[in-house]
């Protein structure tokens, strides 16, 4: 891969924990530091017990700042909290930096204060994973009030970028449509990516995987395991895994005569459901939705069914991967969604939400099934029949395999961010 000319690059990110954006601006920073250039990640928040082992390990240079600025105000304010640390950050790097390109995630906010950088003049790149605005409700004059003068401010910050990058053509639809300044101006689809190279080179022994069955007792080895992984976060929408595990469960015992059974094929007997993802101690909404979902879990007798894991490290990860049978991603009309990739890349199937990003990863019946949330029997009947017949399971996980490696490879990813930064006959300053 051809490199033109080292350049320095900033990369901001408002809270730089473990979720999929998370994910994609650490293979973003990556990706470009491979290319060549000097990178360094401005972040507001970073828990080093929490976060992607490549910002505390070396492998990235990551700077803190402003972790004074609270993440709300008496459990309000997440937006303006938000804005006020990028804008901070954007202050430190206009008095006491100098970079040819910064990559603004996830919050524009930072982007007109980037702007009186008139001596350097650095190339600004935005990330948008999806409207701010989008993502709450008005629920009172009040907040409406609130939100208004936020909102023309979004979308103003966001159109002042150099270029704007979007993770989906899901998510470039509903920006143009949401920021009527933009539909005239081109959205670059920078779909994330998954490093083959890495999950086949750390896919876990056996023997690497005995530390989940030792260290959660309550995850059997000889059932079939589906796994949801995700934020413990309302808009997940993880309730409709458990009461679909409740569902199956009832069809099996009553029902089963119903179902076709590939005997030959089906190794494991019995379902389990591991729930898996980032706990964050800091929001109400985690701690709430957290124990919600422990409650319905007992209110529907399936405590011996469903195991919990908080905020799973990185090889944990791997490891609940490597030992469930398929995974299910319940979010509806998510932005576009790490977790098939990462399934597929560990050749297992996915069952997703028809909706979002999932409608360009998974192609239904091919490597997953996709399902409406419409339906109640949707997502039972999706799992009920990757468990009555677990060949195909296996040869769905496969095709995934396939597919990822085709369309979403990281090498793919590199390149083409790359090229965007910096496109053929850039010069460094």
């Amino acid at each position: 891969m051809p490199i033109i000319k080292q350049h320095r690059v900033a990369v901001i990110h408002p809270d730089l924990g473990v979720g999929g954006a998370e994910r994609l601006i650490v293979d973003a920073s990556k990706a470009l530091k491979e290319c060549g250039h000097q990178v360094t990640i401005y972040t507001g928040y970073h828990d080093r017990m929490r976060c992607f082992d490549e910002t505390r390990d070396g492998t990235l240079n990551t700077v803190t700042l402003g972790q004074w600025i609270p993440r709300t105000i008496f459990g309000r304010f997440h937006a303006l909290m938000a804005y006020l640390k990028m804008i901070y950050i954007a202050f430190y790097l206009l008095f006491f930096s100098n970079y040819d390109l910064v990559l603004c995630d996830q919050v524009s906010a930072c982007i007109p204060f980037l702007r009186l950088n008139l001596w350097a003049n650095p190339k600004i790149i935005f990330y948008c994973h999806f409207p701010d605005q989008l993502l709450t409700k008005r629920e009172s004059l009040m907040k409406a009030a609130y939100r208004k003068p936020l909102d023309l401010f979004e979308e103003w910050s966001t159109s002042l970028a150099d270029s704007i990058l979007v993770n989906s053509k899901f998510t470039r639809n509903v920006v143009q449509q949401t920021f009527k300044s933009l539909r005239n101006r081109e959205l670059i689809v920078l779909y994330p990516c998954v490093d083959l190279d890495h999950f086949i080179k750390n896919k876990p022994s056996d023997d690497d995987c005995e530390t989940i069955f030792k260290d959660y007792d309550s995850v059997p080895r000889e059932k079939f395991i589906y796994l949801s992984l995700n934020r413990f976060e309302r808009k997940k929408a993880l309730a409709t895994a458990i009461e679909s595990l409740s569902v199956c469960l009832f069809k099996l015992k009553h029902e089963q005569d119903k179902l076709q059974l590939n005997e030959k094929g089906n190794k494991k007997e019995g379902m389990h459901l591991i729930v898996a993802g980032g706990y964050d101690s800091r929001l109400k909404d985690s701690v709430d939705y957290y124990a919600e979902l422990k409650q319905l879990t007992q209110d529907l007798d399936l405590v011996p069914n469903v195991t919990f894991i908080e905020s799973p490290s990185d090889g944990d990860k791997l490891k609940l991967l490597q030992i469930c049978n398929a995974v299910v991603y319940t979010p509806e009309n998510e932005h576009f969604g790490i977790v098939p990739l990462e399934a597929m890349a560990m050749s297992r199937p996915v069952i997703a939400s028809a909706s979002g990003g999932p409608l360009e990863t998974i192609e239904d019946g091919v490597n997953g099934f996709l399902c409406s949330h419409d339906n109640d029997d949707s997502f039972p009947n999706a799992m009920l029949e990757l468990y009555a017949d677990q060949v195909k399971s296996d040869a769905m996980g496969s095709r995934g395999f396939i597919r990822v490696k085709k369309d979403f490879s990281y090498q793919a990813f590199r390149d083409h961010l790359n090229r965007v930064c910096f496109p053929p006959g850039t010069h460094a300053s």
